[in-house]
């Protein structure tokens, strides 16, 4: 049997691209060394950040230009040497799927180490994608919900979509909740059921997250409303963790005095939720061995009083336990990355009245060399 090999090879490459690249979990610094408005070849350009494992480095080409990839979001020193040449220190915040652009300028070797900051551009002038992003200190210090979609609020043209009554969503410039697309470390996590939000997780064990409402890259497939991108917790050359605890029930609250407009969904009766967990990462050797763990027990109860129909006056009870765990460990020769190793895992149990029990388990392995 004759097999036609041009034919053969297309539909092979027809489905390579049927599957969706992953996620941008980086970003990249490029640009260019200068001194005197001249181009330098030959500068070594080094990066390095608390969550680096050892450093990138690269080196100009003719036209004075350079470009750093792979780096996660974080603090960044940028340094920049030449014989004959002083060095150049600069420092900047990189962002998640940032493409960060610097100009180094060198003076002669008779000046002075100079160090700059830099500051975020005000106006993106290297992506046309709509969307924000904000770092683990700055929406721990807002009052948001715990949940980390809860977050995307914070970004133009999103709101709660609340029609899902198991789990409230968001809607992108007024997409349904179903059509978003939800990535984690570079993992697509959206529910594979009905579209929604397929893992929860609360923001204690997120470093970064990226809202992308419009105009987002084509490794985005599948999502006709946003793309909430986040990266989680790593390691690190020091020790850190967080222990905490959160507990609220109706007697913390004062009671709604508007109960007639919400009649259909049934009176308010009682409710309590409880969140706590803990989580600890580090190195057992700098530089070349990172890990980092994490715990998380949610447990939800929400009373009612039906006000209509035969079962008027009943009280019926929503019950919801969820539990969460992630694994990180990730290990570097000299200061190229060897290996990362990610293990998150979701497991949730719920009963809401006129439906079966529901369970919902999801467990995400990742490997990158």
């Amino acid at each position: 049997m004759r097999v036609a090999v041009p034919r053969l090879l297309g539909v092979l490459a027809l489905l390579c691209l049927a599957f969706p690249l992953h996620a941008q979990t980086t970003g990249s610094i490029r640009g260019t060394v200068e001194t005197g408005g001249t181009p330098l070849p030959g500068v070594t350009v080094e990066a390095k950040s608390p969550n680096l494992q050892g450093s990138r480095s690269g080196v100009t080409d003719a036209e004075g230009r350079f470009n750093l990839t792979l780096l996660p979001p974080g603090a960044y020193t940028v340094t920049a040497t030449l014989d004959g040449f002083a060095p150049k220190v600069q420092t900047l915040q990189l962002s998640l799927g940032q493409a960060a652009v610097l100009r180094l300028e060198l003076l002669q070797a008779q000046a002075v180490e100079i160090t700059v900051t830099a500051q975020a551009a005000t106006v993106e002038t290297e992506s046309n994608t709509v969307g924000r992003t904000m770092d683990a200190a700055s929406f721990q210090a807002l009052p948001t919900g715990r949940n980390y979609a809860s977050v995307a609020q914070l970004a133009s043209g999103i709101n709660t979509d609340t029609s899902d009554v198991r789990q409230t969503s968001i809607t992108v410039y007024g997409a349904t909740g179903l059509e978003n697309a939800y990535m984690v470390d570079g993992a697509n996590t959206t529910g594979v059921e009905i579209g929604n939000q397929g893992k929860v997780m609360n923001f204690e064990f997120i470093q970064e997250v990226e809202i992308k409402a419009g105009g987002y890259e084509a490794e985005y497939t599948g999502a006709q409303g946003g793309i909430l991108n986040v990266v989680t917790k790593s390691g690190g050359n020091e020790f850190h963790g967080d222990v905490f605890g959160y507990w609220d029930d109706d007697g913390l609250q004062a009671e709604n005095k508007h109960l007639d407009e919400i009649a259909a969904e049934g009176v308010p009766f009682g409710f309590t939720r409880s969140d706590y967990g803990a989580d600890v990462g580090g190195y057992i050797l700098k530089d070349r061995l990172w890990f980092f763990g994490a715990y998380d027990h949610v447990k939800n109860t929400d009373q009612r009083q039906v006000t209509q129909g035969p079962a008027a006056g009943t009280i019926t009870v929503e019950r919801e336990t969820r539990l969460y765990g992630a694994l990180y460990a990730a290990g570097a020769v000299a200061s190229r990355s060897l290996l990362e190793v990610w293990y998150n895992s979701d497991f949730g149990r719920g009963s809401f009245p006129g439906l079966p029990l529901v369970y919902r388990a999801a467990s995400t392995w990742q490997v990158k060399y």
